[in-house]
């Protein structure tokens, strides 16, 4: 409740996840930081949960599902009515302050802002509708950690679970393949320091 404290202390708690932001330089020491940042709660490309299996009620879980997304789910990209429209402007702002706030410039903070919307909107594209996520067969797709490479081979699957301590597995319930081949893609032809301003 001491907001005179708080504000005093700035970003000094969060400096050492910006030091390792700041340090990333390919795609493994992305994916190394965004289990970092999974590890404190911050869910960044894809959400994973343990939850009870769907098929089998007695038994827990390891789930990965569609994520990445900084607007509370994709058609708040896609709609063109006035309250969506004015929502995205607001949410470019927003990340533009928060660039800021970490020293950006503004005309170069509004410009990242606007390339890490683009980079959600790629991802919202790729991301099933509300409607489409209530279906638990068609959101039920068991499959072994081994063969999370065949959907996104970007990420070292078996470092990544290892990263944010989950062990003794050895399947997981993906919720959305068809999201995580298209992530696969996205790392790819997205620049590095686009990843980063994300």
């Amino acid at each position: 409740m001491d907001s005179a404290a708080i504000e005093q202390q700035g970003t000094k708690y969060l400096q050492p996840y910006i030091d390792k932001i700041n340090s990333i330089t390919n795609i493994p020491s992305f994916i190394n930081t965004v289990a970092d940042l999974d590890k404190i709660g911050v869910s960044v490309l894809l959400r994973d949960n343990v939850t009870q299996d769907d098929k089998q009620s007695d038994v827990m879980s390891f789930r990965l599902s569609q994520g990445g997304l900084g607007l509370p789910e994709r058609d708040y990209y896609f709609n063109t009515d006035s309250p969506t429209v004015n929502i995205r402007k607001a949410y470019v702002a927003h990340i533009a302050k928060i660039l800021e706030f970490q020293g950006r410039d503004s005309v170069k903070a509004v410009k990242a802002a606007q390339e890490i919307l683009t980079l959600e909107t790629r991802l919202a594209k790729v991301s099933r509708k509300l409607a489409d996520l209530r279906n638990p067969y068609s959101n039920y797709h068991k499959t072994a950690i081994t063969d999370l490479k065949k959907l996104s081979s970007s990420i070292n699957w078996e470092n990544f679970l290892k990263n944010i301590g989950v062990a003794k597995i050895d399947s997981v319930i993906v919720g959305q393949p068809e999201f995580f081949k298209a992530l696969d893609a996205t790392l790819h032809v997205i620049s590095i320091n686009v990843w980063k301003d994300y």
